[in-house]
């Protein structure tokens, strides 16, 4: 189709002019990925760049040279000279490359809080389950109770193809902002506590034939009261510097549609900034 907004538009088209013609109720609009997951689009999108990537590096330090071009430097004598740089890492890590650059730009993003979060992810035989309808995107636990789980997707519902047949699943968050020491559990008093929660919210009493656990230290920036006056802050300083760019989830909005938003108007700022100055 030329672009994936395109193709997903044309296939919703296609699927509600098939129920028309069936005479059915189109199904109702829902969320939608690769067959194969995100990461398709991201490969594609690297094989289409003029130059070769460089993975597997960290970036430790980012200084301006004398001539207004950046260098970024990396462990041991790795360096990487740069014209543009453009910075999306979680701001935590954006704050230590910058310290030497700008203190105070580096104490802001330094500052931005995130929340702890441990991924359960749960596979169970759809045999073993109560007999229920599971065809939506899960629940989410009011953060008042301050339970044991955030929330509960049932990812094989959300994205068919997530699951071997006759198997679902599931993905259970735990921790948060009213939690943090959820993150610090074993992974047999985290996998107790996720079965306890669903027996009591789905009636779910079989063990689970797969689970994996991931645990995200610093997994959601939280954008507390004063954080617009931050990020006009950060905007401040960054003025010093032209040709360094910040972005993220730690500023604008956390989801995956806002990143791709923000991404797009960076993205602009990016190439106004290289027609000025080549």
């Amino acid at each position: 189709y030329g672009s994936v907004m395109r193709g997903f538009t044309a296939a919703s088209r296609k699927r509600r002019a098939e129920a028309a013609t069936k005479g059915e109720e189109p199904q109702p609009q829902r969320m939608w990925s690769f067959r194969e997951g995100l990461q398709v689009m991201v490969t594609a999108l690297a094989e289409r760049l003029a130059k070769n990537i460089v993975l597997g590096v960290s970036v430790n330090k980012i200084t301006r040279q004398t001539d207004g071009t950046w260098l970024l430097q990396g462990e041991g004598q790795e360096s990487w000279p740069a014209e543009v740089v453009v910075f999306t890492s979680p701001s935590q890590e954006q704050a230590s490359a910058l310290a030497e650059l700008d203190q105070s730009l580096a104490t802001e993003l330094a500052d931005i809080p995130y929340t702890q979060v441990a991924v359960v992810a749960l596979g169970f035989r759809e045999s073993d389950l109560p007999k229920q309808n599971l065809d939506g995107f899960g629940y989410i636990a009011p953060q008042h109770t301050k339970r044991d789980i955030l929330g509960v997707q049932w990812c094989s519902s959300i994205f068919p193809g997530r699951a071997p047949a006759g198997m679902v699943l599931w993905r259970a968050l735990c921790g948060g902002w009213n939690r943090p020491e959820i993150l610090g559990w074993d992974e047999a008093r985290l996998v107790s506590a996720v079965r306890a929660e669903l027996q009591v919210a789905m009636g779910v009493t079989a063990p689970p034939t797969f689970v994996q656990i991931v645990r995200w230290p610093r997994a959601i920036p939280q954008y507390h009261v004063g954080h617009l006056a931050r990020l006009g802050r950060v905007d401040e300083r960054l003025k010093a510097f032209p040709g360094l760019f910040l972005g993220g989830n730690a500023y604008r909005g956390i989801a995956l549609n806002d990143c791709t938003e923000q991404a797009e108007l960076l993205a602009g700022q990016v190439a106004d900034y290289c027609a000025a100055i080549f």
